[in-house]
């Protein structure tokens, strides 16, 4: 409960009877009483020039407190009265704490409905970029990361202008408000079952014929070739004992590989490795330096 001290005199008195007559509940119980209505009570008793005259004696009103808490009865012929002022004044009390929790919030539907604005378009025909899932994929990925700070920036700045709106701003923003929340539904679905993106980045790994090369029985779809200091080295060229080169994917057109061409003719080269793949639509590889889990053993030189 908050101090008297700041209260005008005859106002601190009454509020005073009233936890007087109130003293035989316990601290909680009185504190419950009188916290969720003082301040809505006291501007209430303060316009009407007169506590007692609008709100009765101390006793009165602390009886109807009991029986607005079901603690016991009031049957003084004023109660009913004194009760509906109750509840005007708890009613208002609440909706003041409701208006108070939705404006705390708003700054974080502001962020959501600006990262939806732009996620949303994704599922238009935009895509995903296949670096960060959660970014639509607008020319590319980083592009998509740009038109989310920039729809943030302008969902809070339209946010704090427009948070007093009437009129027909009002019923656009309530609008938009509307359908940015049902977009944010199978945007959420989409994040929700995103998984995370490791070695395994490639989009397409193009289907090797039976004469292609195998360990086991199952088809090699890329090589890693390691220094003996455990390395990863670039674009090393594989050939055969005849001299022939070892080609994966040679006849399996894949616009996302990343090939090496020949300089006079331009032609591609299909025995450099590991292969790499572009993200879509761009000439970028993520993550060039990624390859699978190895164990270089630690070498001597021969005899």
């Amino acid at each position: 409960m908050s101090s008297l001290s700041h209260l005008e005199p005859e106002v601190a008195r009454y509020l005073a009877a009233v936890r007087e007559g109130l003293q035989d509940l316990n601290d909680a119980e009185r504190d419950d009483l009188l916290e969720e209505v003082e301040s809505s009570l006291l501007e209430a008793a303060a316009d009407s020039g007169s506590v007692e005259e609008r709100l009765g004696s101390p006793e009165e009103f602390a009886a109807e407190l009991r029986a607005a808490a079901g603690l016991e009865t009031a049957d003084h012929p004023r109660s009913r009265r004194i009760r509906d002022v109750l509840a005007e004044l708890i009613a208002a009390a609440r909706s003041s704490r409701a208006r108070r929790f939705a404006a705390e919030l708003a700054p974080t539907w502001w962020l959501v409905r600006g990262y939806v604005a732009v996620a949303f378009l994704g599922f238009l025909g935009a895509g995903w970029s296949i670096s960060h899932r959660a970014v639509p994929r607008l020319h590319d990925g980083k592009v998509g990361l740009l038109a989310i700070v920039v729809a943030v920036v302008v969902s809070f700045w339209l946010g704090k202008r427009l948070r007093d709106a009437t009129g027909a701003a009002k019923v656009a923003l309530v609008a938009a408000n509307v359908a940015l929340a049902a977009a944010a539904v199978p945007v959420a679905v989409h994040l929700a079952h995103s998984q995370p993106t490791t070695q395994s980045f490639v989009v397409y790994v193009p289907p090797v014929p039976q004469t292609g090369l195998f360990y086991n029985g199952a088809a090699v779809t890329n090589l890693y070739p390691y220094t003996r200091d455990g390395r990863l080295l670039h674009d090393v060229l594989l050939f055969d004992g005849a001299g022939n080169p070892i080609e994966l994917g040679a006849n399996t057109a894949d616009p996302n590989r990343r090939l090496l061409r020949t300089s006079r003719r331009y032609a591609p080269i299909y025995n450099s490795y590991p292969i790499r793949y572009y993200d879509p639509g761009t000439t970028r590889v993520s993550h060039p330096d990624a390859g699978p889990r190895v164990r270089i053993p630690s070498l001597v030189p021969g005899p």
